[in-house]
């Protein structure tokens, strides 16, 4: 089956909507379990650098070419090898609202092999660079979670 592993590079709080960003969050694992294949590796990682902070979700399953990233992140866009499954071309798009409203780039990379799709906030020292009038500090995560990597496996739907 799947699995999914989880490794949180310390603390990182983001100023913003938690309930949005949790969204964008469960969103892009959705889509990796959907896409990447029955036996996929999906990576959930967040790392805190002084420059910027990382929210990434990989896989290993086929990938986007790169002539399809800027595309499926388009309202209703499919590729054909994902008509067969269900979902109506959203989620992508969602996320990519979301990182707008937060100040955050949306990256699609290669993961060679698979997908890897991160939120990226930039900072100027310690300030994340979020304006607006977003406030609630995301929750921070416990130290013994962020100070080591979480496996779990769970089946797809």
């Amino acid at each position: 089956g799947q699995s999914l592993r989880v490794d949180l590079d310390g603390v990182a709080p983001i100023n913003g909507d938690a309930d949005l960003i949790a969204q964008a969050l469960a969103n892009l694992v959705e889509n990796a379990m959907r896409h990447a294949g029955a036996d996929a590796a999906i990576l959930v990682r967040l790392r805190r650098r002084p420059t910027e902070t990382r929210l990434e979700v990989a896989d290993n399953g086929g990938g986007v070419p790169q002539a399809d990233r800027e595309r499926i992140v388009e309202p209703f866009v499919r590729l054909d090898s994902s008509r067969s499954t269900p979902g109506a071309g959203l989620g992508l798009a969602i996320v990519a609202a979301i990182a707008r409203l937060h100040e955050a780039e949306l990256l699609l990379e290669n993961a060679a092999p698979g997908l890897r799709v991160a939120l990226v906030w930039r900072s100027l020292g310690a300030k994340t660079m979020v304006s607006g009038s977003l406030n609630h500090e995301l929750p921070r995560f416990p130290a013994s979670l962020a100070t080591k990597a979480h496996d779990c496996n769970f089946a797809p739907r």
